[in-house]
């Protein structure tokens, strides 16, 4: 996944997913990418993020959300 979106050029209109939907996020603390979810927006361009695969969470940048490739949605 993480080379995936570090390949890929944003999208040329902003991306702003709906709160509980899922996306790509970066991560701050190692700068890659992984599957989260918004949990809601904290304000008109930051978000809280539940990255799926860690448990993580942490406020994010919408700037820093890409949508969802088909080929990363996984049903467990």
């Amino acid at each position: 996944m993480n080379d995936y979106y570090s390949t890929t050029d944003p999208p040329s209109i902003l991306y702003k997913p709906m709160e509980m939907s899922c996306c790509a996020a970066r991560y701050s603390v190692d700068n890659r990418w992984y599957c989260a979810r918004i949990k809601r927006y904290s304000s008109e361009i930051a978000v809280e993020l539940a990255y799926l695969e860690y448990g993580n969470n942490e406020e994010g940048h919408i700037t820093e959300l890409r949508p969802l490739d088909p080929a990363f949605i996984r049903l467990p």
